[in-house]
């Protein structure tokens, strides 16, 4: 089934993909104001995203759904519904903290594609994100502590699910001009 996605897409033809999220208003809504805010649209390895989804966020009707929507669509399905992530810069080196599309993410890990459409914000235009969604905490510093803190739970519990490789720091970047630099757009 990948064989021939891969030959669909190459084609340019791209199927019609039932909606996938109308169960989760939250990610739509989330979707259509980082893409009114102007987020980047980057094509981001896996390796370097880190999750932020703890151990009881990953039920396996979400995940059902997205693996059943990549069997079926391959890539075009992640280009309509790509993740939702915020980088945070600190050092000279960047981190990418996915705030939307944990399952997408995991399942693509497992069915090896290399790379992951993103919206990817920076920790002030998450925070502002947050604050038209009237979410809390939605400070800066406040969206980025919460978005580290859930990591290390999020890499304690997805190592004991095997997931393997993620999670890297993108070494050399200190603000979102030099990272969109690194990787190629959708």
């Amino acid at each position: 089934m990948k064989d021939f996605m891969t030959k669909v897409e190459q084609s340019g033809f791209v199927p019609e993909i039932a909606p996938y999220e109308r169960n989760d208003p939250y990610g739509e809504k989330l979707r259509m104001e980082a893409y009114a805010i102007g987020a980047n649209r980057l094509l981001i390895p896996t390796n370097y995203l880190q999750g932020t989804q703890t151990a009881d966020g990953y039920g396996s009707h979400k995940g059902k759904r997205a693996e059943k929507a990549l069997e079926t669509y391959g890539m075009n399905f992640l280009l309509k519904y790509p993740i939702i992530a915020t980088a945070i810069f600190t050092d000279g080196n960047a981190d990418i903290y996915v705030e939307d599309g944990h399952h997408r993410t995991i399942k693509a890990i497992k069915h090896d594609f290399p790379e992951m459409p993103t919206l990817l914000l920076t920790v002030e235009q998450m925070s502002e994100v947050q604050r038209h969604l009237g979410r809390i905490p939605n400070t800066p510093k406040e969206v980025g502590l919460k978005l580290i803190m859930e990591s290390f739970e999020a890499i304690d519990s997805l190592q004991r699910r095997g997931v393997k490789n993620f999670g890297l720091t993108i070494q050399g970047v200190s603000n979102m001009k030099e990272l969109t630099t690194r990787f190629a757009t959708f």
